[in-house]
């Protein structure tokens, strides 16, 4: 990301902690390099100038190689740092994503290996001329196809909408789902969509 000052791109570590009814940034260091080595040192150093290295019961990571791996992950190095061993988060959303992405390969919807898909940078650049009140939900584009099972859809979908979302992209990905079987989401009394956000392989959009 950009850095405060100048133009330079750097490697920051948003490094938090949680507990009963707590949640808590601790820091957000830059980091000289993503490796396993740079990640679990400045996040020890973090636990231990924060003065919560004692309490910590569990991690909670993403399934990248650098933090899983099984001779020098950034978990393993953490464990031998706080001398014990911990209980194990994998982080379930970007497994998900895994699938997710595997369907947009298969789809060939763009063979490019950027980052960015191209469908969606296009996406993005229309939306400012777009009219966002003319748009086609499945009732109208494919009204047999779905009758069988939109009402038990829409009403699982209200009820998730109705429960706590850590992450705002999936109470989004939930309204859309509702708005394209034909409904309101749960707590709107009209249709209106965000402006498009990240636009990578990274994201559930992809």
């Amino acid at each position: 990301m950009p850095d405060l000052v100048g133009r330079e791109k750097i490697e920051r570590l948003a490094i938090l902690v949680s507990g009963e009814g707590v949640e808590k940034i601790l820091s957000v260091p830059k980091i000289d390099s993503g490796d396993a080595n740079s990640v679990a040192s400045e996040i020890g150093s973090v636990l231990v100038e924060c003065n919560v290295k004692d309490r910590i019961k569990s991690l909670c990571f993403d399934t990248t190689a650098t933090n899983t791996g099984s001779k020098s992950g950034v978990y393993l190095r953490i464990e031998m740092l706080l001398e014990r061993k911990l209980l194990h988060l994998a982080c379930i959303h970007h497994i998900l994503k895994i699938l997710l992405s595997a369907v947009f390969s298969t789809l060939v919807i763009e063979t490019s290996k950027s980052p960015d898909i191209t469908l969606v940078l296009n996406f993005r650049d229309c939306w400012p001329k777009s009219n966002k009140t003319k748009y086609i939900t499945a009732v109208e584009a494919m009204p047999l196809r779905i009758q069988p099972w939109k009402d038990d859809i829409i009403q699982f979908y209200q009820n998730l909408l109705q429960s706590h979302k850590p992450r705002d992209d999936y109470k989004e990905l939930l309204e859309l789902a509702v708005i394209f079987l034909g409904s309101l989401p749960h707590g709107r009394s009209s249709v209106s969509f965000r402006t498009s956000g990240a636009v990578h392989h990274a994201r559930w959009m992809a």
